[in-house]
C-alpha cells in the first residue's frame, strides 16, 4: 500500500503540468484518487473500517485546562455518527451536567434537514472521518508536511444539496483538515470549525492533536489529546476508560439543555 501511494504521489506532482495544456480536470481528479486511498489506508490502520465499528460508545477521560489549575472528568457518548452527547462535572461527586446534548443530530426533526456527523473530538472515528467516501463530500491531497513527524495533508469538506435548508451553514462550516501520519495512517491533528453561539454562520477553527494510540477491542483509540486555539494550547484530555457497544438508545440523546458546547 505505501509503494501505491508513493506511486499516486509521484502521478500527482507531474500531472499539474499535463494540465496546463489541457484542463484542471485531471489534477483535481488525482487529487482526490489519492486522497481516498490516504483515508482508505488510515481506516485500515486504525481498525476503523464501517463494518468493525461498534454501534455506540462511552468514554470518559480527564481534562485539563489552564495549565492544569482547572481539571473536570468528562464523559463522551456516542452512537451512529450523529448522536453524541458531552458529559462532565467540576469536581468528585458534583452531579453531572450536560454541556451538548443530541449534538447537530437534532436536525433531524422532520424539517428536511440532514443531520451531521460529530466533529473529530474524543473518538475521532466515530464521526466525519468516515464520510469522504459519500458523493457530497469533496476530498483533496495537499501534500506533505511535518508536524512533529511527516504528514500527508488532506482537508475534507461537504457540498450540500441546494434544498436543505441548511445548505449555507453545512457548508460554511464542514471544512477540515486532517495530516495523517506516514508511517502510521492515523490521524496526528485534525483542524475543524466550531459554530459560535452568536452566529450560525461563524465558526472558530479548533486543532486538535492526538497521539498515545491503544487497542481497544481492535479498535486504536488515541489516548492523549490536545485543543489548540490560535497556536495557544488551551486544554489536554487523557482517556481513562473506554466501552463500545454497551446499548444506548435514542433517549440518551434527548436535548436537555438549551446550551451548545463543543470541544
Amino acid at each position: 500500500m505505501r509503494a501505491a501511494i508513493h506511486l499516486l504521489i509521484v502521478l500527482f506532482i507531474c500531472i499539474p503540468s499535463i494540465a496546463q495544456t489541457t484542463d484542471s480536470t485531471a489534477s483535481s481528479s488525482a487529487s482526490a484518487q489519492l486522497a481516498t486511498t490516504v483515508l482508505t489506508q488510515m481506516l485500515t490502520a486504525g481498525g476503523w473500517a464501517p463494518a468493525t465499528l461498534p454501534n455506540d460508545a462511552i468514554a470518559t477521560a480527564t481534562a485539563s485546562m489552564g495549565n492544569g489549575v482547572i481539571t473536570k472528568t468528562i464523559t463522551f457518548k456516542a452512537r451512529g455518527r450523529t448522536q453524541f452527547r458531552w458529559e462532565y462535572s467540576d469536581a468528585p461527586g458534583q452531579a453531572t451536567k450536560s454541556d451538548l446534548s443530541a449534538g447537530l443530530a437534532r436536525a433531524a426533526n422532520g424539517m428536511g434537514i440532514t443531520p451531521q456527523s460529530a466533529p473529530p473530538w474524543l473518538l475521532p472515528f466515530l464521526g466525519r472521518l468516515q464520510e469522504f467516501a459519500d458523493p457530497q463530500v469533496r476530498v483533496e491531497y495537499l501534500g506533505t508536511e511535518v508536524v512533529g513527524e511527516p504528514t500527508y495533508k488532506l482537508r475534507l469538506r461537504r457540498v450540500p444539496d441546494a434544498t436543505d435548508p441548511r445548505a449555507d451553514e453545512v457548508k460554511a462550516g464542514s471544512p477540515m483538515t486532517v495530516w495523517l501520519s506516514t508511517t502510521t495512517y492515523l490521524p496526528v491533528q485534525i483542524e475543524y470549525l466550531l459554530q459560535t453561539f452568536t452566529n450560525r454562520l461563524a465558526f472558530i477553527p479548533r486543532l486538535r492533536k492526538y497521539s498515545d494510540y491503544r487497542p481497544v477491542q481492535g479498535i486504536l483509540v488515541p489516548f492523549h489529546q490536545e485543543i489548540w486555539v490560535d497556536e495557544q494550547l488551551v486544554s489536554t484530555l487523557d482517556i481513562t476508560s473506554v466501552q463500545f457497544n454497551v446499548g444506548l438508545a435514542a433517549r440518551d440523546f434527548q436535548l436537555t439543555t438549551a446550551s451548545q458546547g463543543g470541544h
